[in-house]
């Protein structure tokens, strides 16, 4: 899911208070939390998580 911190407060509010960022990429996979981006990385949490790439 897609969150557009610009044009959604509660997107804003959810990236600052409940994941402790104000960069953006910040990626959430199964409560683990990327800020910036880690293809490698990304691809190792959703493989754990069972959730199939999408390219």
């Amino acid at each position: 899911m897609s969150k557009d911190v610009t044009r959604d407060p509660e997107a804003l509010r959810e990236l600052t208070q409940v994941y402790h960022s104000r960069s953006t990429p910040t990626v959430v996979v199964n409560g683990q939390v990327m800020v910036g981006f880690d293809p490698v990385r990304l691809q190792v949490w959703l493989a754990e998580a069972g959730t199939p790439e999408q390219g």
